[in-house]
Formats: C-alpha cells, sequence, structure tokens
C-alpha cells in the first residue's frame, strides 16, 4: 500500500475549515496509507489517541514545524506528499528535488489571494505535480499566478450528510431565542473586519423593509468575530435590533439544528479587491451545509458560491451590491413555501450526488494515485 504524507499546519483538533476538509479526506481514504505531520495543539493527545490515522505532531512554530517536517519525511520516505497548506511547499519542493518524491497541493481561497505573495506562491507552485483547488474561481486565481490549467484539479469540500440532515428538533432553540411563529433569515459565518464581504451588514440594511411586509422576521446571525460590535450597532441605528439576534459561537453539536430552524439561509457574499489583496467567498462551505439541511439559500454572484449554488434550482443568486435585488429574492422566498421546499429538496439531492464525503474522498484519492505512478 503506497504511503502518503499529509503535512499541515490546520489539523484537527483545532477548529476550522481547511482542518475539517483534511480530516475528512484522511480519516476516510482506505486504498492509501496515511500519515499526517502537523504542530501540537490544545487537546491532541486526547484526539490522536482516538484516531486510527498515524499522526506526528511538531513544534507549533512555523519554522521550526516546517524544519521538524522535512527530517521526518526523509525517515518516513512516502510514496507521495500531500501540502495541505500552501506554506508547507517548500518542504514538498525539496522532497522532489532531492529525493525525487512527488508532491501535491491543496489551496482554498484568501492565501493565494494576497497580492505581496504572489511572486513566490508563483515559483513554488510550478513544481506541484498536481495543485488541488476548491472552485472555479480560485481555479482562475491559480492561472493568473501563472500555474498551467492542466495541473489544476476542482475537488470542492465536502459536508456530512448525515450531520446536517432535515428534520432535527428544534423545540429547544425556540425556547431559547422565543422564535414560535417566527420565520427565520439564518447567516453562519464569522464576523471580523477582514471578511466583511460575507454580507451580513447587506441583510442588516434591508431588514427594515422586510419587516414591513412580514414583521415576524428575525435574522439569526451564527457567529463570532471582531465585527459583531459594529453590526450590533448598524441594527440599532437601523431600527431593527429586536429583530437581529447574534447568537455567539455555538458548539458543533448544535450547529445542525440551526440550519433546521431557519427558513431561509442567506450569504449575499460579494468579491473585494484592496491594494494587497482580494477578498471573496472562496466556495461556502455553509451554503453545503444548509442544502443538506433542506433549506433553500440565498448567496451572491461572487467568489465560489457560483459553483455551490445552481440559480433558481438549489436558491437565488443575487448581485451582491444590488440590495433590491436582495430584497425581492428575500421576500419571494418568505412568501412561497412551495418553492422553499422545491429548492431545499433539490440541493439535498445535488450535495448527495456531488458533495458527499464519499464522493469527494475516492476523488482525492484517484487523484493521489495518478501522481504516484
Amino acid at each position: 500500500m503506497k504511503k502518503v504524507l499529509i503535512i499541515t499546519p490546520d489539523f484537527p483538533p483545532s477548529k476550522g475549515g481547511i482542518q475539517s476538509l483534511l480530516w475528512n479526506v484522511a480519516s476516510n481514504i482506505k486504498g492509501l496509507y496515511i500519515i499526517v505531520i502537523t504542530p501540537h495543539c490544545i487537546g491532541d493527545s486526547d484526539f490522536d489517541s482516538k484516531t486510527h490515522i498515524r499522526i506526528i505532531r511538531t513544534n507549533p512554530n512555523r519554522i521550526l514545524f516546517l524544519v521538524q517536517s522535512l527530517l521526518y519525511a526523509t525517515f518516513i520516505l512516502p510514496d507521495i506528499v500531500f501540502c495541505g497548506h500552501i506554506v508547507t511547499v517548500p518542504v514538498g519542493l525539496i522532497l522532489r528535488w532531492f529525493l525525487n518524491k512527488p508532491f501535491v497541493v491543496s489551496t482554498y481561497a484568501l492565501e493565494i489571494m494576497t497580492r505581496r505573495r504572489e511572486r513566490i506562491y508563483s515559483f513554488f507552485l510550478r513544481y506541484a505535480n498536481r495543485i488541488i483547488t476548491i472552485s472555479g474561481f480560485t481555479k482562475n486565481r491559480l492561472v493568473y499566478l501563472g500555474v498551467e490549467k492542466s495541473s489544476i484539479e476542482i475537488i470542492p469540500p465536502s459536508v456530512d450528510t448525515e450531520r446536517f440532515t432535515p428534520g432535527i428538533g428544534t423545540r429547544l432553540l425556540k425556547k431559547r431565542f422565543s422564535l414560535d411563529k417566527k420565520k427565520i433569515l439564518l447567516t453562519v459565518g464569522r464576523m471580523d473586519r477582514e471578511e466583511r464581504y460575507k454580507g451580513h451588514d447587506s441583510v442588516i440594511n434591508i431588514l427594515s423593509y422586510i419587516l414591513k411586509k412580514h414583521p415576524e422576521v428575525v435574522y439569526l446571525i451564527v457567529g463570532d468575530g471582531d465585527d459583531i460590535d459594529r453590526l450590533r450597532s448598524l441594527a440599532i441605528e437601523n431600527r431593527v435590533g429586536e429583530n437581529v439576534i447574534f447568537t455567539g459561537k455555538v458548539t458543533e453539536e448544535e450547529l445542525p439544528v440551526y440550519y433546521n430552524l431557519c427558513d431561509l439561509f442567506v450569504m449575499p457574499s460579494k468579491k473585494i479587491s484592496m491594494k494587497d489583496s482580494v477578498k471573496a467567498e472562496g466556495f461556502g462551505i455553509v451554503f453545503l451545509e444548509a442544502g443538506a439541511s433542506c433549506k433553500p439559500v440565498i448567496g451572491g454572484k461572487s467568489g465560489g458560491i457560483i459553483d455551490v449554488v445552481v440559480n433558481r434550482m438549489t436558491g437565488i443568486l443575487v448581485e451582491p451590491d444590488n440590495p433590491e435585488e436582495l430584497k425581492n429574492a428575500v421576500i419571494e422566498l418568505l412568501e412561497d413555501a412551495s418553492l422553499r421546499r422545491s429548492f431545499g429538496n433539490n440541493a439535498r439531492k445535488r450535495i448527495e450526488r456531488k458533495y458527499s464525503i464519499e464522493k469527494i474522498v475516492e476523488h482525492t484519492e484517484n487523484l493521489l494515485l495518478s501522481v504516484s505512478t
């Protein structure tokens, strides 16, 4: 059985989208022997003792992590090196140059959108045997960096369709937030100053108009971050403070319940070009989680969202800078229960067909095997 060495600074038990993506791949591949090198983090001893994967923990310092990863790799002598983050590419490059080991790199979104790193990333990525990325949007970004199209493979994130599923009881959450007889809009996503492209403020800005037609509407925002105070103030300024609920960070166990609680998931993300970077949603796993829960969605026509949401089939795509489009889309779905059900059911079927863990793991395993032959 061929050995695959995954080198990544992001791996459970630490939390995040990259961590979940790599864990789903590493823990479900059957035809390859997986070894993971990743830094120490809080709770790692207990986590590692309960998994069947061989995990080697290193110093959390970024430089020491890379040096130790290289040293371990020279003893392990893997058949394939899988760089789980672009920062680990130097290790893969050295192993290819000196030990003739093929390496694959996984890219996501924001890390390849920083302009000041374009030249160095362009140099490193050209030497990878294959590059995995998550959407057509991020593939185009890699091509812009000078990467050959033929070396790029789009493998989107997966979603656990058993965890995110319809029919989960919501009685306790309804009681906690006094949501009986309410219609609920939901956004799940961090509220950081650096991630204002997600569009929480766009929804708050149209809420007063929505409430004139549907006073029973509540906007539920799941997540935390350093931009919450600004959004709270914006809700108060718009006189919708009582209709916007900030839940803060929720547990992994409760998150699927929140999706079941809502009538409509909405996140009108936009693309923002800044002096030193481009900000946009590289994919939008939250749209998969909502769709797997049979919920209709509204997303912005930007970034990788257009890969996830099929307009007028699983949800509605709007121009993120057009509040009129957003208002009309929300009103249309709030007033048409049949359309909400249709979009939600279509989303669930499409996700089971294209984005299940089994499908994504199979795609990844086949790619890894292809570079080792």
